[in-house]
């Protein structure tokens, strides 16, 4: 009777061991397909991207350069530089996000009260050494053991 039932034992884990081996075989099935599409996709934006990149830039200088004398130039410019719009708003609110970042950087290095005070004491070395975590164990069980045969 035993031997039939082991044999049966047998067969039952075969057969689930066979049954996750065909599940990780889809599984296994389903990610190649999914990237073999992904590959494909790749392929497509990589011979896009060269075709792009084969074609040359044509950068065109302004030809009116050359017939303004170098002051109108530089009258122009002033003009461009003063119809630009500078935005105080934006500017001011970078100036305060970096303000708030550098003041969470500082609290985030200093140091608080009690930590100090732990490193200075443990700089000084005034801690007596017990022997670790061992040694603490050691001594709760003693304890444990006195007071059981004082309490007997």
């Amino acid at each position: 009777m035993d031997y039939f039932y082991l044999q049966l034992q047998v067969v039952v884990a075969e057969q689930k061991f066979l049954r996750d081996q065909e599940a990780t075989a889809t599984t296994l099935e389903d990610r190649f397909a999914e990237l073999e599409t992904r590959l494909k996709a790749l392929g497509k934006h990589l011979k896009a991207a060269a075709a792009q990149a084969a074609q040359p830039v044509e950068i065109v200088l302004p030809l009116h350069a050359l017939d303004v004398a170098p002051t109108e130039l530089r009258s122009t410019l002033l003009q461009e530089i003063g119809m630009a719009k500078v935005d105080s708003e934006k500017r001011l609110q970078a100036i305060e996000a970096s303000v708030r970042l550098r003041n969470i950087e500082k609290r985030a290095r200093a140091v608080d009260a009690f930590a100090g005070e732990l490193k200075a004491f443990v700089d000084d070395e005034k801690l007596r050494k017990r022997g670790g975590a061992a040694a603490a164990d050691a001594d709760i069980e003693r304890r444990r053991a006195a007071s059981m045969t004082a309490s007997s």
